[in-house]
């Protein structure tokens, strides 16, 4: 069974997380969720009762990969588990939940092993700041939720969109 270790700071990226988690345990991983006291995915995580802990690496993690969702402004655990990764020679992947949240200047005194994009417009920007990271488009879950609402009335749109 193999363990991933995911690390949040804010709640765009926790947002995705959550569901990538989903389907990282429907596969048979062991997840453990890692939150950044400076960003708003705690408060998420409560909400949600996603256990999770609120500390970078100890020298006796040992997760078969860490995920990243990039943070604008919670950038310390994800700068920390990222140098542990590289450190320990675990995967490090970073999930960017918007355009260039994982080519901010204050996060690129490190850099991922892959970069998850929401589109190509993402990738280019990723591999112009960072060119020697794989790169891969993977989409974003919750945008394309709102794919599903567009035919609903306004009024049914607006409360669904309440939920997001």
């Amino acid at each position: 069974m193999k363990t991933v270790f995911i690390i949040v700071g804010d709640m765009g990226s926790a947002n995705e997380l959550i569901q990538a988690a989903d389907e990282l345990i429907a596969l048979g991983a062991r997840v453990y969720w890692f939150a950044d006291t400076r960003g708003k995915a705690v408060q998420m995580l409560v909400n949600r009762q996603v256990l999770h802990e609120l500390r970078g690496p100890n020298p006796d993690d040992a997760p078969d990969a860490i995920l990243v969702g990039t943070s604008a402004t919670a950038v310390g655990l994800q700068i920390a588990w990222t140098r542990y990764g590289q450190e320990k020679h675990i995967p490090v992947v970073w999930l960017e939940d918007l355009w260039g949240t994982g080519e901010r200047e204050a996060t690129r005194c490190v850099a991922p092993d892959t970069m998850l994009t929401v589109d190509e417009t993402a990738a280019e920007i990723a591999r112009a700041v960072r060119p020697n990271v794989r790169t891969v488009v993977v989409g974003k879950p919750s945008f394309e939720y709102l794919g599903k609402l567009a035919p609903q009335t306004p009024h049914v749109f607006r409360g669904d969109l309440r939920k997001i």
